[in-house]
C-alpha cells in the first residue's frame, strides 16, 4: 500500500513539475518558507469566515 501511494504520489509531483525535498529527515529549514504559507492562508481564511455558523451571528473582523 505504502508502495502504491509513493507511486501516485511520484507521478503526481512530475506531472505538476513538482520537485520533492531532497534534505535529511528531520531537517526543516527547507519547509520554513512553506510553512509559513501555509500559516498566513489559514490565518487569512479563517479570520475571513469566522464562527458565524455557529452563533448564528456575524463576525465581529
Amino acid at each position: 500500500m505504502r508502495r502504491i501511494r509513493r507511486a501516485t504520489v511520484r507521478a503526481l509531483r512530475t506531472r505538476h513539475g513538482i520537485v520533492g525535498s531532497m534534505s535529511r529527515k528531520g531537517d526543516g529549514w527547507d519547509n520554513v518558507p512553506i510553512e509559513s504559507l501555509f500559516f498566513d492562508y489559514i490565518e487569512v481564511s479563517y479570520n475571513r469566515i469566522g464562527r458565524r455558523s455557529a452563533l448564528d451571528c456575524p463576525s465581529p473582523g
